[in-house]
Formats: C-alpha cells, structure tokens, sequence
C-alpha cells in the first residue's frame, strides 16, 4: 500500500506520521531523498553514500501544496557534504541556508519491532512526489553486492523505487514514530526485498560525526 503526501500550510500534531517520519523527509538532486535529523544540536540531513555520487555539495526541493494536494511552489536549497562513508552507505549532509530549518526525524534508541512487524519507509520513488509505504520488517540480510565487505543490514517489505534511497526506515515506538534505518537498495524486480542500512550503523556513524569535528569526507 502506497499513499502520497506533500507539504500543507496546516498545523499537524507531533506524535504522527506525518510529523514524526513524513515531514522530515526531503528530495535531493531530483533522484533522491533524505531525512533531517539534529546532531550536536545542529539540524542535518542524513542520506544514502551512493545518492551523493561522489559531489561535495548538491540541492533539496522543498514542495509546498494545498489542501487539495495542488502544487503552490518548489522552493530550492543547496547543500554540501560534511561527511560520506561508502562502506556502509551514510552521508551527512548540511543545508547552506541558516534560515531554514526542517521538521527532524528522531532517531530510535533501539530497534523494537520484530519479524512480520509493521515499519514505514518515506521517500520519493523515482523522483515523484513524496510517498510513504507500508510493509512488515524481516529481519537482517547479509548484503552480499558490496565490493567491501559483507555487511548486516535490514530487510522490509514496504514498496519501494529508485529515488527512495537515502529515505528513511520507521518504527512505531508508542504515540511516536523513530528513524530505524536508511534506504539503501532493492533487489530488482522483487518489491519484498528491500535493503536498509540498520540503526546500528546510524548510531556508529553519527557518534563518529559527533566525535569528528573535521567532518572530512572518506576516501572514494
């Protein structure tokens, strides 16, 4: 089950969907998507390594619409890349603009849900407009397509496209929804196979950023 959703001029509570896990989502370069989050109380965008391909900087379209889900206007931010690691597909993005400041996702403590539990994932699916899917969460998959290394990462079956990656993996945790995961890939033709990186990741990556004031980009 796919439902679209944009931007509306309405107050919405927190503690939904929308706010918790829809909002904080945004589309980058047109073939991508990313979810904001706050780190060392800045706010930052958290993306999939490979949705960056290789630049330092890049953009985010914000859509606006009404309330009968008409477009009112795409407002443009741009962006540069703090820090990338290709190895387990995280890139952390900054927005240039001091003024604007997303809706946050936040990140979960732990994973809570279990095999055949319902997860979410937000993205924009071949660039379109932004979409959340439904599915059920499977577990760990060992991603045997990286050059790498073998890696673990998360298994869900909400459907999912080109221009999810960098999206972002939710979980229900009470009256809130947490940012479990982050589109990595799917196994093509098999919308049941989608790939995630895991929250354990996340966590590495984030404390490292906290940890490293340099931000320097990996070696690609």
């Amino acid at each position: 089950m796919a439902l679209a959703f944009a931007l509306t001029p309405f107050v919405v509570m927190a503690g939904t969907l929308k706010v918790d896990a829809i909002l904080p989502v945004y589309k980058i370069d047109q073939g991508c998507s990313a979810v904001a989050i706050k780190i060392n109380k800045d706010v930052r965008l958290l993306t999939a390594a490979h949705c960056t391909k290789g630049n330092t900087e890049g953009y985010l379209d914000i859509e606006t619409r009404d309330e009968d889900f008409k477009m009112i206007s795409i407002d443009r931010r741009f962006y540069e890349v703090l820090k990338s690691d290709v190895a387990v597909d995280l890139a952390l993005l900054k927005i240039r603009d001091p003024l604007f400041v997303p809706v946050t996702a936040s990140i979960a403590e732990k994973v809570l849900v279990d095999e055949g539990d319902d997860v979410w994932t937000v993205g924009y699916p071949l660039g379109a407009t932004r979409t959340v899917t439904k599915g059920l969460f499977n577990g760990f998959q060992i991603d045997q397509f990286r050059s790498t290394s073998f890696i673990d990462m998360f298994r869900a079956s909400p459907n999912i496209d080109g221009g999810n990656s960098g999206g972002g993996l939710f979980q229900k945790n009470g009256d809130k929804y947490e940012l479990i995961g982050i589109t990595s890939m799917k196994y093509n033709a098999n919308n049941h196979m989608g790939l995630y990186v895991t929250l354990d990741d996340i966590h590495k990556f984030v404390r490292f950023v906290k940890a490293d004031n340099t931000h320097k980009l990996d070696a690609r």
